[in-house]
């Protein structure tokens, strides 16, 4: 039944991966954008691509639906333009290795439209920036504090 709801529901996920690839281009192209992964390289202990990523989103899982456990997924958005896509369980860890979106349509027929309305509508009302300060304060804390 939520195969077909969500096969159904494609060209609205089509459209809302649309938004959230333009967004991102257009986030990587301001200063603030330059800014964050300046601080973040600079704070990092070892040059690694993972100081290119920024953590975008937080929810449950995009790709699948589950019910009564305690669960999460990370959605990060990559210098290059695309997005990696991880999820687990509260006290597991990882449990979906991190899938690459590389496109819109990618991005359309692996995550469920629930998941896709709530990320957009995290854009649109600027709660991704109140997320992006957070971490970035949580990483300077975490380095002041460390040395």
């Amino acid at each position: 039944m939520l195969l077909k709801k969500e096969e159904e529901l494609l060209p609205k996920k089509i459209e809302l991966s649309e938004q959230i690839f333009e967004w991102g281009d257009c986030f990587r192209e301001s200063f603030e954008y330059l800014e964050i992964i300046s601080i973040k390289k600079s704070r990092a202990y070892s040059p690694t691509t993972e100081n290119e990523t920024l953590t975008i989103f937080k929810g449950g899982w995009g790709h699948k639906k589950r019910n009564g456990i305690e669960y999460w997924s990370n959605l990060d958005l990559i210098n290059d333009g695309s997005y990696s896509y991880e999820a687990g369980y509260k006290w597991m860890g990882v449990v979906e290795g991190k899938k690459l979106f590389t496109s819109v349509n990618v991005m359309a027929n692996y995550l469920r439209y629930e998941y896709l309305k709530s990320l957009s509508g995290h854009i649109t009302t600027g709660t991704v920036f109140q997320l992006l300060a957070s971490r970035l304060l949580s990483n300077i804390n975490m380095t002041i504090n460390n040395g």
